[in-house]
C-alpha cells in the first residue's frame, strides 16, 4: 500500500506477502505520531531491502545496537532507517498482536559479512539491507562506515584526529581546543592524535608540567659549590673561598701575607704556645724566613710536646682554604704532622675536620728544611671573630713529636675576605625572564621604580636564572626587557682585581643611538659572577636588562 503526502513519500506494508523491495527515504520534513512523540526531522538515507533478504526463523546475533518495541515491521524498518548504524534487523512477531508487542531488533553488521552469526530461530525474522559499507567502502584509519548515505552508497565518520571524505587526512591535533597542553610543555602531532611532553627542567604528564628541582637530584654543581633552584635550571656558585663558574671550583690561594717578603701580617698578629728564646720567636715563624745574626730560620717551642701551637690574628672574618708550612732555614729540623684549630664565632677554638668525621684532620707536613708544603682543606672554613671583639684566629698545632721544638715557618694561604664577604656573599637577585635583554616588550611594560634612592642605596644585585649572568655592555634598542626604556651597561665589566668600580647605564632612547636616561652605579666582579650596586631610574618605563 503506498500512503502519499506533500512532503512525506515512504513505501509500506500491510502484511509480511507485500515486503517491498526499496524503502527510500528522501530529504522531507515529516511527523511521527506514534512512538516518538511529536518532532520534526529532516535526513537523507536511502536504504534497500530486498525480498531476497528477508528470511523466516533467521535471527542474527551479537552485531544488535538496540532493541524497541514497535506495532509492525514497517515500524522496525522505520527505526533502522533513523538509526544511522542500522543495516538490519531481527523482527519477533507478537502472536497476539497487541498493541506495540513485537520485538524489534537493530543490527549494525547483516549476513553477508558474518554469515556465521546468522542462527535459527523458529520466533524471529531477520530483514538486511544492501549493505554498502560491505561491497563499497574506502573509509581509512579505522573509520565507521555508515549505509545509505551520498552518492556514494555510504559516508565515513572519522575516528578522533582525522578528517576528510574518506577520513584520509592526519588532522593536526596540537589546532584543536580539546589539546590544550601545558604552557611548560610542547605538542608533538602524532597519527591521528598528539602527544604533550614537558619541556626540559619540567616534569609531569603534559597536561600539568611542575619545575624540576634540579638540585635535589643529580646535577652539573661542583662539590664546593652551592645549588641554587631555578625555573627550567639551576644556578651554581662556588663556596665562598673557591672561585670558578660553580660547575669547576678551585681554592683561592691569595696569601694573607705571612710571608718574610711580604709581612702584610704584622708581628703583632703573630703569637705561639711558647718559645725556645727570642732568637726563635713566633714572629719568625714566617714563611721564608732566612737565618740573620742570631735569629734562627723559623719558631722553635720552649717545649716538646704535642700541645705546642703557633698562632695568627687574622683581625677580621676571613674564609681559609690553604695553609703551606716549611721546616727550618738552614738546618734538619722540621714538622712532619700538624692540625688546624680555628674560632667561628665563639671563644673557644675548633679543630679543622672533615665534614661527616669524627676526629680532627690531620695534615701532612714536611720532608725536608726548605721545601714549602702546600695543603688544600676539603672544605673551607670560615673563621669569625670572638663575640664583641674584633679577633679571628688561626692556630697551627704539631702533632708529631719529632722536632717539635722546631716548627718553622708557615704561611697561611686563604682568600681574604676582609672587602668582599659582605657584598659578594649579601645580594639580591633578579631573576624574571622578561628582564633578559632578548625579550621584546609588548605594551607599556614595567618599571624598577622599587630600587631605593641613589643616596640611600647600599643594597646589591645580582642577574641570575631567566634574567641571565650579567649586564649587557652593548646597546640594547628600545622596547625590549619588558619595559620602553631598556637600561644596558656603557662600558666593560670590572676585573676581580679592580674592586668596586664605576659604570654608567644608558637608558636607550626610541631614536638610536641617544639615551633617555644616564646615571651611575656601582660594579664589582666577585669572580664567578658579577654584582652591581642599583639605584631607581630617573623615569618609569626603565629597566635594567639581562643577558647571558
Amino acid at each position: 500500500m503506498h500512503i502519499g503526502f506533500t512532503s512525506f513519500s515512504v513505501y509500506l506494508t500491510p502484511s509480511f506477502s507485500e515486503i517491498p523491495k526499496v524503502l527510500l527515504y528522501a530529504v522531507e520534513r515529516y511527523a511521527l505520531r506514534q512512538y516518538f512523540n511529536l518532532f520534526v526531522l529532516e535526513r537523507e538515507r536511502a536504504m534497500l531491502f530486498p525480498d531476497y533478504y528477508f528470511l523466516a526463523e533467521r535471527r542474527l546475533v551479537y552485531h544488535t545496537i538496540e532493541t524497541r518495541k514497535v506495532k509492525s515491521l514497517d515500524d522496525c524498518e522505520l527505526l533502522c532507517y533513523l538509526n544511522d548504524s542500522c543495516v538490519s534487523l531481527n523482527f519477533k512477531n507478537d502472536p497476539e498482536n497487541i498493541g506495540a508487542g513485537h520485538i524489534c531488533e537493530l543490527n549494525n553488521a547483516t549476513h553477508l559479512k558474518y554469515e556465521g552469526d546468522l542462527t535459527t530461530d523458529a520466533f524471529f525474522y531477520y530483514r538486511g539491507s544492501e549493505n554498502s559499507c560491505d561491497k563499497y567502502s574506502q573509509c581509512r584509519n579505522n573509520a565507521t562506515c555508515q549505509s545509505g548515505f551520498t552518492l556514494k552508497g555510504y559516508r565515513c565518520l572519522c575516528s578522533s584526529g582525522f578528517q576528510g571524505e574518506l577520513c584520509e587526512n592526519d588532522f593536526d591535533g596540537c589546532k584543536t581546543a580539546s589539546s590544550k597542553c601545558h604552557v611548560n610543555a610542547t605538542c608533538d602531532n602524532t597519527h591521528g592524535s598528539y602527544v604533550c611532553k614537558c619541556k626540559p627542567g619540567y616534569t609531569g604528564d603534559g597536561k600539568n608540567c611542575t619545575d624540576v628541582d634540579e638540585c635535589k637530584g643529580n646535577h652539573s654543581c661542583h662539590e664546593n659549590a652551592n645549588c641554587t633552584n631555578t625555573t627550567e635550571s639551576h644556578v651554581c656558585e662556588c663556596h665562598p673561598g673557591y672561585t670558578g663558574n660553580g660547575r669547576n671550583c678551585t681554592a683561592c690561594s691569595t696569601p694573607l701575607g705571612m710571608d718574610n717578603q711580604v709581612k702584610l701580617i704584622k708581628d703583632a698578629q703573630i703569637s705561639a704556645s711558647s718559645e725556645w728564646d727570642a732568637n726563635h720567636a713566633a714572629i719568625q715563624g714566617r714563611l721564608n724566613f732566612l737565618v740573620a745574626a742570631t735569629k734562627r730560620g723559623g719558631w722553635s717551642a720552649k717545649y716538646n710536646n704535642v700541645n705546642q701551637w703557633i698562632q695568627v690574628d687574622l683581625l677580621t672574618e676571613t674564609t681559609v682554604t690553604q695553609i703551606a708550612t716549611q721546616g727550618r732555614n738552614d738546618h734538619n729540623q722540621w714538622v712532619k704532622k700538624y692540625k688546624v684549630q680555628y674560632n667561628d664565632g665563639g671563644a673557644n677554638l675548633s679543630f679543622y675536620q672533615i665534614p661527616g668525621q669524627n676526629s680532627p684532620k690531620e695534615f701532612i707536613a714536611n720532608q725536608d728544611s726548605n721545601t714549602v708544603i702546600d695543603r688544600q682543606s676539603e672544605t673551607s672554613y670560615f673563621v669569625k671573630s670572638d663575640s664583641g671583639k674584633p679577633r679571628s684566629k688561626v692556630r697551627i698545632q704539631a702533632s708529631s713529636r719529632a722536632y717539635i721544638r722546631k716548627l718553622s715557618a708557615e704561611l697561611l694561604n686563604v682568600k681574604n675576605d676582609r672587602d668582599n664577604a659582605d657584598s659578594c656573599e649579601n645580594y639580591k637577585t633578579l631573576s624574571d625572564s622578561e628582564r633578559n635583554n632578548a625579550t621584546s616588550t609588548i605594551g607599556q611594560g614595567s618599571c624598577d621604580d622599587y630600587f631605593p634612592d641613589n643616596n640611600q642605596s647600599e643594597e646589591w644585585y645580582r642577574f641570575i636564572g631567566d634574567a641571565g649572568t650579567k649586564m649587557p655592555t652593548t646597546r640594547v634598542n628600545a622596547y625590549h626587557c619588558g619595559v620602553v626604556w631598556s637600561g644596558w651597561l656603557d662600558g666593560a665589566h670590572p676585573t676581580v682585581e679592580d674592586g668596586e668600580v664605576s659604570r654608567m647605564v644608558c637608558f636607550s632612547d626610541r631614536s638610536a643611538p641617544n639615551c633617555r636616561y644616564l646615571i651611575t652605579i656601582a660594579v664589582k666582579n666577585c669572580g664567578a659572577y658579577f654584582i652591581y650596586k642599583l639605584f631607581r631610574p630617573p623615569g618609569c618605563n626603565s629597566r635594567y636588562c639581562g643577558t647571558d
